[in-house]
């Protein structure tokens, strides 16, 4: 009966275990103290070190006219793209590291303030930042590391919070920092200002296999992380500026990701 008792003990402790390994991000609904540049709790800039750092809301003043209030507890993220061909992007901690070839289902709140004000860096003067921009989560090891794209969004236009779920598989390695960076659209042509809202990230929940068709995750759930990215060729009077070109292929570029037999990580890009 003691042997019992004690495997019994084991087992227990073996099951608790395993629920205390759920894979979050630290502070993961982006609590803090709201304001201009003001960074989460236990979330680092990642952006362009010549731009100001994101901005932490409801700010205070709304100064940029983002009437949302927070999807989870106070305060929410806000990520810009810019016309100057810089974004904001975040970084956090991992309790756990993302394991290679494991499947995880990750959900977060996003939406897009449709009259978010703020000053343009190409021209200093007051400007609309309501572009579509669409969200890129990727895998590192240290803080603003982008070793892999695990997963891309389409572009955000909802102006209320919708949840978006991805499926992600890391295919290069393990992973304890996770990096969240506001991006041009695929088929962008040109720097757009833009803006992203972002609350309540959810736990990094493994899932069987990451195929749509096998999975518990419905399709409509699971585009934002496994419908194809389609790339659009602008006009061919477009390509005519050497520095349109150069613009084109940089945003166009930074998608391609590519394993050590030299092909293709994420196979979901279509040209139309």
């Amino acid at each position: 009966m003691i042997r019992i008792k004690l495997l019994l003990v084991f087992l227990l402790c073996g099951v608790f275990g395993m629920e205390a390994q759920e894979i979050t991000l630290r502070n993961s609904s982006f609590e803090g103290s709201p304001g201009y540049s003001r960074l989460p709790r236990k979330w680092v800039d990642c952006g362009f070190q010549e731009e100001s750092p994101p901005d932490l809301h409801p700010e205070p003043r709304n100064i940029f006219n983002v009437g949302l209030r927070a999807y989870n507890g106070r305060t929410f993220l806000g990520l810009v793209t810019r016309d100057n061909n810089t974004w904001e992007a975040v970084g956090g901690l991992l309790n756990y590291q993302l394991e290679a070839g494991q499947c995880y289902r990750f959900q977060m709140a996003l939406a897009s303030a449709p009259e978010f004000v703020s000053a343009s860096r190409a021209t200093g003067l007051p400007k609309i930042y309501n572009a579509p921009v669409r969200l890129k989560i990727w895998g590192g090891n240290d803080y603003c590391e982008l070793q892999e794209l695990l997963a891309t969004s389409p572009p955000v236009r909802n102006g209320e919070w919708e949840v978006y779920t991805f499926l992600i598989q890391p295919r290069m390695g393990n992973y304890s920092v996770i990096t969240f960076s506001a991006e041009y659209t695929e088929d962008a042509v040109s720097a757009t200002n833009g803006n992203l809202l972002l609350d309540a990230a959810s736990a990094f929940e493994p899932m069987v296999d990451c195929e749509v068709s096998g999975s518990s995750v419905s399709d409509a759930e699971a585009a934002a992380g496994a419908a194809p990215i389609v790339l659009k060729l602008p006009t061919a009077e477009y390509f005519s500026e050497e520095e349109n070109r150069l613009s084109f292929l940089a945003n166009t570029l930074r998608d391609f990701w590519f394993l050590e037999d030299y092909t293709l990580a994420d196979k979901r890009f279509l040209l139309d």
